[in-house]
């Protein structure tokens, strides 16, 4: 295997054997999890010489067994591309060491955000890409690495000055308005969402499935799974502490605070529905039609949403919030609700990112 399919195995998939110990998994098959079934001609390509055994499960997740490599064998073609396996004795799970961190790292630390921001687009997603690290030795090790990422913010906002082609962007909004016009034939919605705060817990549940339902079927990705939790629940995810979340995406489920559903209009939280929806289209759905904001869309960049001055301009998060906004206004005009409320909670995000969108469309691959 070639260091040039190597890496592309560290960026689109996981490791999904699970083991007691490293050693149990040492001499099992490897099994590759892919982050979007889209990716499967190209991975039966990389082991095409290979014998293999394709899983699909309900949620299109497509894993691939290849049965004449064991752990063992990976570990040592990982070793000859610079990289490396990493057992976490915690889950049981093996995380890769992405090729030439230490190597990308150095880069980091001895170059400017000024000269960090004038490399290539390419360039930029390498060294972001490479120096991600998601398996730690100890707490103190992570720790370490999370503390560096602080410090280091200016030059992750430097390469994350990318650039997103306009076609991009009008398929995106494109399908705001097929969703937005869909949500707006929801029997009732517009007494539904005026009234979002007076339903049982069920009904919000059920309206905020249906969004969800309809944002999956524009991405073409299955419809996700929603669960209601309370604040305190929500908390016990060890979220940042900086971040006060209403909702998340993981593993394609939503997990949603109940106790905001009480407080929100329901535009806004519509608009929890679908932006966690779409987080989950970014990471998993078929964007090969727009090579280089699937590569920006890597869920392997998701470490940056633990850098606080960082985290808007994660591509996913500036992409989504800028959407929002659009998908907002859609929804109010198409629904003719009046009862806005709390429309614009997030607004600092909204507003940061619309603008750091519009510079985005401005430059050039």
């Amino acid at each position: 295997m070639d260091k040039k399919d190597f890496i592309w195995l560290t960026r689109n998939t996981e490791i999904d054997n699970v083991c007691d110990c490293f050693e149990d998994c040492d001499t099992e098959p490897v099994i590759f999890k892919l982050f979007r079934a889209s990716h499967l001609p190209q991975i039966l390509e990389i082991f095409a010489d290979n014998s293999t055994t394709l899983h699909r499960d309900n949620q299109d997740t497509c894993r691939l067994i290849v049965t004449d490599m064991t752990v063992s064998d990976f570990c040592d073609i990982a070793l000859q591309h610079n990289s490396d396996l990493i057992y976490n004795d915690a889950d049981g799970r093996i995380y890769y060491d992405p090729a030439d961190r230490r190597k990308y790292q150095h880069f980091l630390r001895r170059n400017t955000p000024q000269t960090l921001s004038q490399l290539s687009p390419q360039r930029k997603l390498d060294i972001l890409l490479s120096i991600s690290k998601e398996c730690y030795m100890n707490l103190h090790d992570k720790e370490q690495h999370e503390a560096a990422l602080d410090r280091q913010a200016d030059k992750l906002n430097a390469l994350l000055q990318l650039p997103i082609s306009p076609e991009f962007w009008e398929y995106e909004q494109r399908k705001i308005r097929l969703i937005a016009a869909d949500i707006a034939k929801i029997p009732h919605i517009k007494e539904k969402l005026e009234d979002f705060n007076t339903l049982n817990l069920p009904e919000q549940k059920k309206l905020l499935y249906k969004v969800a339902s309809i944002t999956a079927k524009y991405n073409r990705i299955k419809n996700p799974q929603i669960v209601l939790l309370t604040a305190e629940q929500l908390r016990q995810f060890q979220l940042d502490d900086w971040v006060e979340a209403d909702a998340f995406a993981l593993d394609r489920t939503l997990y949603i605070c109940a106790d905001k559903l009480k407080k929100q209009s329901g535009i806004r939280c519509l608009a929890l529905a679908w932006h966690e929806t779409n987080h989950i289209a970014m990471a998993t759905g078929d964007y090969s039609r727009f090579p280089p904001e699937e590569n920006m869309l890597n869920p392997r960049l998701n470490y940056i949403n633990s850098v606080e001055r960082s985290y808007i301009f994660h591509p996913q998060e500036k992409i989504n919030y800028a959407l929002e906004k659009m998908f907002i206004a859609e929804c109010v005009a198409r629904t003719g609700v009046k009862k806005l409320g709390n429309t614009f909670a997030p607004a600092a995000e909204l507003n940061v990112a619309a603008q750091y969108l519009a510079r985005s469309l401005q430059k050039k691959y």
